[in-house]
Parts: C-alpha cells; sequence; structure tokens
C-alpha cells in the first residue's frame, strides 16, 4: 500500500463510519455545495471523534468547527516522519478527489452567504 492509498482508505472510511453515509453523500454530489457546506457535511459524517486501525494503518479523525483527519502510522512511514494531518481547504481538496464531488464554488458562497 502506497502513502496516497493509505490517504485515500483512511478518508474514505472516515466520512463513512455512520450508516447510510454512502446515500448522503450521493445526495450531496447531486447539488452544488459551497465550502461552508461541504465543512458542515464533512464534519456531520465525521461525528464528534473517532480512531481506526488496519495492519500498518492508523488513523484518528474529529468534527466539529475544525474537522479534522489525521493519518498517524502508514505502510512505507518512516520512524521520525511525523502524522499527516488534514483540515481546511487540505481536507476539502482530498474529499472532493475521493468522493468524486465537484469543487465546492467560492463565488457561488459569496452571492449567497453560504446558504442555498
Amino acid at each position: 500500500m502506497t502513502t496516497e492509498e493509505a490517504i485515500n482508505i483512511a478518508i474514505y472510511r472516515a466520512l463513512h463510519s455512520f450508516s447510510e453515509a454512502e446515500q448522503r453523500w450521493n445526495q450531496r454530489r447531486q447539488r452544488k455545495m459551497t465550502d461552508k457546506e461541504l465543512l458542515l457535511a464533512i464534519s456531520e459524517e465525521l461525528g464528534i471523534a473517532g480512531s481506526a486501525a488496519m495492519v500498518g494503518l492508523w488513523y484518528e479523525y474529529k468534527g466539529g468547527c475544525n474537522p479534522t483527519i489525521v493519518l498517524e502510522k502508514w505502510p512505507g512511514m518512516l520512524e521520525d516522519q511525523p502524522p499527516i494531518v488534514f483540515s481546511g481547504k487540505t481536507l476539502t481538496a482530498y474529499v472532493c478527489q475521493i468522493l468524486n464531488i465537484p469543487e465546492p464554488s467560492w463565488q457561488l458562497s459569496l452571492f449567497t452567504g453560504g446558504a442555498i
């Protein structure tokens, strides 16, 4: 497993830890979300906090006002290598890529105040 594959697995699984998450993400794909709406969706799916592990991979996540996913250990990780932290724009970009969600439109949020 490459580092990129580990990142994809951790983010996907963290965002699908609650029942029927895939159906909610499918509904979200159908409409355009602003940055605020996407961050809120990520926060809701992450919940308060959690963690998971599988062979060679360990990650933690938390929702709230600053949703974050932290890759603590992955295959090929060097001994002194720090964890990889995903939050803010970095997290939303990865979520859009991994879940095939259209990138939020910053222009849309300017004109609507974040609400559609």
